[in-house]
C-alpha cells in the first residue's frame, strides 16, 4: 500500500468516528456503498475527488485527510477572550507592551487556549508577560 492510500485510509476512519458517523451513514452522505465505505478505510481502494468533496462537506478536516494535522480556523470568540485576558493581566502586573509584543503573547495564548483546553485567567497569563521582553 502506497503512503498516500495508508494515510487516508487511516485518517477517513478516524475522521468519520470523529463526527458521530457509522460506516453507512457516512457512505451515503457520501455517495457511496458501505462496502466501498470499508473499502476506503482498509486502503483496498482509494477515494476519488467526489468522494472526497463530499467527506470534506460533511465535516471532515482536508488537511488532516491528507498529512494527518489538523487546520487551524480562527476562532474569534477565543480570539476575543483571549486578547481581554492579556488586556487584564497587562493591568494587573502594571506592563505596558507594544503592539508586537502583544501580538506575540496572544499567539501563545490561542494556542493554549484553543488546544489544550487551558482556563486561562489575567493571574495565569502574568508569567506570558515575562517572556516577553
Amino acid at each position: 500500500m502506497n503512503t498516500y492510500v495508508n494515510k487516508i485510509c487511516e485518517t477517513l476512519k478516524f475522521e468519520r468516528k470523529r463526527l458521530g458517523f457509522s460506516q453507512e451513514h457516512f457512505a451515503n452522505l457520501c455517495g457511496v456503498t458501505r462496502g466501498s465505505q470499508a473499502n476506503y478505510e482498509s486502503g483496498s481502494r482509494t477515494p476519488d475527488a467526489d468522494y472526497l468533496t463530499a467527506a470534506i462537506k460533511a465535516g471532515c478536516d482536508l488537511e488532516f485527510l491528507f498529512n494527518g494535522t489538523r487546520s487551524k480556523q480562527l476562532d474569534e470568540a477565543a480570539l476575543e477572550d483571549c486578547i481581554e485576558i492579556l488586556e487584564d493581566a497587562l493591568v494587573l502586573a502594571g506592563r505596558k507592551l507594544t503592539a508586537k509584543q502583544k501580538a506575540r503573547v496572544i499567539c501563545v495564548l490561542y494556542d493554549e487556549y484553543t488546544d489544550d483546553g487551558v482556563e486561562l485567567t489575567a493571574q495565569s497569563v502574568v508569567r506570558h508577560l515575562r517572556l516577553v521582553g
